[in-house]
């Protein structure tokens, strides 16, 4: 069982030698994730902002208004917004009455 040579090692409860491990026991935290997370945060942030500038001092919202009431796709699309806001108000109306109702019989 043993090998030629080798005693058997009782106090390690094992054959032969131990293993070592070649990677080093305080390793240095990856910062490559975060760095990545802060750069495309900061690019996000600069598009934002810049739509933002463009839509406030560029013009581009009185455009996209007046195209909205010049033509009959502009019409449609503002009348699907118009849709969707109104049920996102209802929707939200909804859950936050069935929430206090809930509230309130689960205090009874």
């Amino acid at each position: 069982m043993l090998g030629a040579g080798q005693p058997a090692a009782r106090g390690r409860g094992g054959i032969g030698l131990s293993m070592t491990s070649l990677t080093p026991i305080n390793r240095a935290p990856d910062k490559s994730i975060p760095i990545v997370l802060a750069i495309a945060g900061a690019a996000v942030a600069i598009i934002v902002l810049g739509v933002l500038y463009g839509l406030t001092f560029g013009g581009w919202l009185s455009g996209f208004g007046r195209w909205m009431y010049a033509t009959n796709l502009g019409t449609v699309v503002r009348y699907a917004l118009e849709s969707l806001a109104l049920l996102v108000c209802v929707l939200l109306s909804t859950a936050i009455l069935i929430y206090a109702e809930r509230k309130l019989w689960a205090a009874v």
